[in-house]
């Protein structure tokens, strides 16, 4: 199962102190790792909604509106500013 959340980056790797900026991330067996643009660590989001918002739009331009899994996006999920927190076994 996979589990697509933005979540705190933390000031050190392990050190449960939040930075106060956001990446959007996807966890599977506790592994947990940045995906779509915030995977390549130049992100700086103040908010969860603001790194959901990057990986819809990442969703749009490199996957081409799709879900993980390849489910078509709806235009209201296209432009919505919501924080994802799904779930997915795709």
């Amino acid at each position: 199962m996979y589990h697509y959340t933005p979540k705190e980056v933390e000031t050190e790797p392990g050190s449960g102190i939040g930075s106060g900026l956001f990446e959007m991330t996807m966890t599977k067996d506790g592994n947990t790792q940045p995906i779509g643009y915030c995977a390549g660590g130049e992100c700086q989001h103040m908010t969860p909604e603001d790194a959901s918002i990057c990986y819809r739009r990442f969703l749009i331009e490199q996957k081409g509106g799709r879900w993980p899994g390849g489910f078509p996006m709806k235009d209201a999920e296209k432009t919505s500013t919501r924080v994802i927190n799904m779930h997915s076994s795709y």
